[in-house]
Formats: structure tokens, sequence, C-alpha cells
């Protein structure tokens, strides 16, 4: 307040992290020290006075974005690179004297994948768009009631570089509770190149497409083949 009184010339400014509009306020402040304004306010030491001279907006002018809860990415990161399951955030945010249930976390965690579904349309379109691409799979834990249970993770690659392609490298990736065969022909449904692969027998059916129309197609099928 020193600084006021010293010189009342002041500004404010006021960020709208919804839209990212940005509200600059320059005017003159004072102080008041008693009176009946001071006095209307019941338990106030002092007030402070702002007389706005110039004010504008800008739209946009801030590319950060603060959103609802329900999209924090907080619990994304936490859940998927920290592997932290949502009853263990539960219990992190009660320390905290915050109640949040599991089914409330596990809500806000389902907005936020279906807000990023359109990037996930998006790299899976890209993904399948090449000419060729590599195609594995891998166990992963999975947190059942009171124990895990193996999952399967299916990951496509294209990756042009070291044939001097100009697309940039991607994964795109799948999950399913078993190691079916059906899976990846269900993945692979709408995928009209070549798939290098190793010869895990969940392939086969595509295999034996491929030998079909290529009677050499199942001694260069444990290697690469193409999805018909």
């Amino acid at each position: 307040m020193g600084n006021i009184i010293r010189n009342p010339r002041t500004g404010l400014l006021f960020v709208d992290f919804e839209d990212g509009t940005l509200l600059s306020l320059t005017g003159q402040a004072g102080i008041v020290w008693d009176g009946p304004e001071l006095e209307s306010f019941i338990g106030a030491a002092r007030l402070l006075k702002f007389c706005v001279e110039v004010g504008f907006a800008i739209p946009n002018a801030v590319p950060l974005r603060w959103s609802e809860p329900e999209f924090a990415s907080q619990l994304t990161m936490t859940g998927s690179c920290l592997h932290l399951p949502l009853h263990r955030e539960s219990d992190v945010y009660q320390r905290e004297g915050i109640d949040l249930h599991v089914s409330m976390l596990a809500d806000w965690v389902g907005g936020s994948a279906a807000t990023l579904m359109p990037l996930v349309d998006a790299i899976r379109s890209h993904v399948f768009a090449a000419e060729r691409i590599h195609a594995d799979d891998t166990t992963v834990p999975v947190l059942a009631n009171g124990k895990t249970r193996t999952g399967r993770l299916w990951t496509y690659v294209r990756d042009d570089r070291p044939f001097a392609g100009p697309d940039p490298p991607a994964a795109v990736f799948f999950y399913s509770p078993d190691r079916g065969g059906v899976h990846p022909e269900q993945h692979l449904a709408g995928y009209a190149g070549l798939m290098q692969a190793d010869a895990y027998a969940g392939f086969g059916r595509l295999y034996e497409a491929n030998c079909k129309a290529d009677h050499r197609g199942r001694v260069l099928g444990a290697r690469q083949t193409q999805v018909l």
C-alpha cells in the first residue's frame, strides 16, 4: 500500500482461462482508512478504491485454458504415467480433506478420454494410411478386484524414416482382455497395405489371406504380409 500512497497510478489484469480473454484496466487507486465506506464492511481495517480510466480486452490473448475438473489432466497423467489407480488417488485427496469418490474420478477420466478421441482418430487414420506398418503386442497388467489380471496391448507403427519417407512416424494402440486373433483382424479390417510382424499365431488368418493371393505368402508371412 505504500506504493499506492506514493504513486496512485495503478493497473489491474484479469485473465479468463476458459476462453483466453485478457482484460487490462488502468486508473487511479486510493486507500480509505476510515469513514462510512469503511464502516459498511464489517471487520475491514481499510478499503482500496480503484477508479478506471482506460480499459481494453483482447480475445484469445492467452494460450492457456483452464477447464472444469471433470476434464483435468492430472488424473489422466497419474493414472496412465504413474500407474496410480483411482482408489489410491481418492485416498490422496481424502488426506487433504477433499472428498472425491472413485466413481466421480472415473467419470472425470472418462470425460477426458472422450475429449481426446478426435486426436486418437486422427493418429489412427495417419498410421493406417501408410504403405507399410509394423505390428506387435505385449502383456499389460490390468487392475481387478483385489488382484491384477493380464491384458494385451496391440501396437501398430508407421515409420518410413529408414526408407527416406517424408511422413512423420506414429503409433496407435489398442487394448484387449486376451490375445485372441480376432482382435488384430478387427484392428486391420480397413487396412490394405504391407504389415511387418512376427509369426504369432494370432496373425494366422491374415497370413492365410495372403497365401491365397500369393503361393509364397506363407513363407513371406513370417516377416511381412499384405493384409487384404
